[in-house]
């Protein structure tokens, strides 16, 4: 196709064929047999500007098998686009999180404002993307008091969601929500209207990315700032606006201390939800301040008198010479096992004594004094193969660590960020991918297969070496805080910085296809 408007040559339902010959990211693409999902429609307000032209996010959409028709349907959708989704929020803001649930229809993540002035103002932000478009809304905005530093929302129920905030004149928050959820199907791209009234703008338009490869980004601005303005000057207003503030409902909060930290203290840094399969009304958390680490058994039922929090056990989480907590993971394949990041060290801590795993006992306390020089910022575990985890730190260094020999220092470490690295996070289901984010403004997207439980064996050095970073992507212009993976589609991510931007991108096909084929 010459551009975008050519798509006319196809109807939805079409058979295709890819020919001989034809390559994308790598990967030959010849002989594959798809069915036509979406094709191009002309835009409603000027059917002659140049987004046809422009038209590289995706001309038609087909869903792909493989020619041997053994992995029928294994491949997924595959999108004629490439590039992030870009979705701009109103204010300042340092988290975001997947939301785990039953929402088939697009890929949903929590996003909490951090802006100093609360004019009007903060909000917990619920985005939702669809595959199938690239389009991403804004489903519902929750009014939210003081500025959000962290959100954990519940692995077993969608409404449910932790939030740790700080609030001028108060002492820090640390509130587990109910959220009212809206349905997938009254947000879908189906469902909203292209009217002149639409308060929100969006636009799709083609950048230069440093290495001079086009890409084509979507940006969505909320509210009455009205969109963006490509170089024809026009701005299209076709999603609709969701801007009145829904209520939540505060059911449980969590005790906080108040210290003469400098940094906000007594704000809880991080609440872990137990990874156990165990469902019900009874649930764990361990909720972890800038030196203390407290396990709760929570009740949560639909009567909020009924809902509470007990303390089961605390312990403190060495002295105030170590520095402050950062964050804390627990141990997915053992659930008396969390590992911290303090100061500069990262320790494996037993719930059962409150003490480094192996203190207790003949063998060396799993603690690594200096993991990274200047401090660490973030830790997470591996959920498919045990004992070993990363974590980022202030010396722009990606390390990974088994749990059982940490005194003998990480077996693995990557460079690739040019300053701290701020968050790092495994894929939930494929071990052998790996997201960065640091405060270059840059999201790292890295293999490392040698080191995973399914290590890719026909792996070669250069391009295709077992350990490499797959892909740096550079959607953001300030620091990045916060990375997750969706919890419907293990090969979409997004990432949050300061600003408020929020990009959503997609692991490319030739490294998702290395690990499924």
């Amino acid at each position: 196709m010459r551009d975008a408007s050519m798509t006319r040559d196809f109807s939805v339902g079409d058979k295709v064929r890819v020919e001989p010959g034809v390559e994308l990211d790598g990967m030959d693409w010849g002989g594959l047999e798809g069915t036509v999902t979406t094709t191009w429609v002309k835009c409603e307000v000027d059917p002659h500007c140049c987004c046809a032209e422009l038209g590289t996010e995706g001309p038609i959409r087909v869903d792909f098998v493989a020619s041997n028709g053994k992995n029928a349907g294994r491949l997924g959708p595959v999108a004629m686009y490439s590039g992030a989704v870009v979705y701009g929020a109103k204010n300042q803001s340092r988290c975001l999180a997947a939301v785990c649930g039953d929402h088939e229809e697009g890929h949903r993540f929590l996003v909490g404002a951090a802006g100093l002035r609360e004019q009007p103002h903060n909000e917990l932000l619920l985005l939702e993307y669809f595959e199938d478009t690239n389009n991403v809304k804004e489903a519902c905005t929750y009014r939210h008091p003081g500025e959000i530093w962290h959100i954990s929302p519940s692995p077993r129920d969608a409404a449910l969601c932790f939030t740790s905030s700080t609030r001028k004149g108060t002492d820090p928050a640390c509130t587990l929500w109910r959220l009212p959820l809206p349905s997938s199907s009254a947000f879908s791209p189906s469902s909203s209207p292209t009217e002149e009234g639409d308060q929100s703008a969006s636009q799709s338009s083609v950048h230069r990315s440093p290495d001079h490869q086009a890409f084509a980004t979507s940006t969505f601005f909320p509210g009455g700032g009205g969109g963006i303005r490509g170089d024809s000057g026009k701005t299209h207003n076709n999603h609709q606006q969701h801007n009145q503030s829904t209520p939540m409902e505060a059911i449980i909060s969590l005790p906080t201390i108040t210290t003469t930290s400098s940094s906000g203290g007594g704000r809880v840094r991080c609440v872990l939800w137990s990874l156990g399969e165990e469902a019900g009304a009874q649930e764990q958390v361990l909720a972890v301040d800038e030196g203390k680490a407290t396990l709760y058994s929570l009740s949560t039922s639909s009567t909020s008198s009924d809902n509470s929090a007990q303390e089961i056990s605390s312990f403190i989480l060495g002295g105030p010479e170590k520095g402050e907590v950062q964050t804390a993971a627990w141990d997915p394949h053992n659930l008396y096992k969390v590992a911290t990041v303090q100061g500069t060290s990262v320790t494996h801590w037993d719930l059962r004594t409150g003490k480094p795993s192996g203190q207790a006992s003949s063998s060396l306390p799993q603690i690594a004094e200096l993991a990274h020089r200047h401090g660490a910022r973030d830790v997470d575990f591996n959920r498919s193969k045990p004992y070993y985890f990363v974590t980022g730190g202030e010396d722009r260094l990606v390390k990974f660590w088994d749990s059982r020999k940490m005194t003998h220092g990480p077996v693995k470490q990557l460079a690739g960020h040019t300053h701290w690295v701020t968050t790092v996070k495994y894929n939930p289901c494929h071990d052998q991918l790996l997201l960065s984010g640091g405060t270059d403004s840059m999201v790292n997207l890295w293999r490392v297969s040698s080191i995973s439980s399914a290590p890719l064996l026909d792996l070669e050095d250069g391009h295709d070496a077992p350990d490499l970073r797959v892909k740096k992507f550079e959607d953001h212009e300030e620091s990045v805080y916060s990375v997750a993976w969706s919890s419907q589609d293990p090969f979409v991510f997004s990432s949050l910085s300061y600003d408020g931007r929020v990009a959503i991108n997609a692991v490319p096909p030739s490294e998702k296809y290395k690990i499924l084929l």
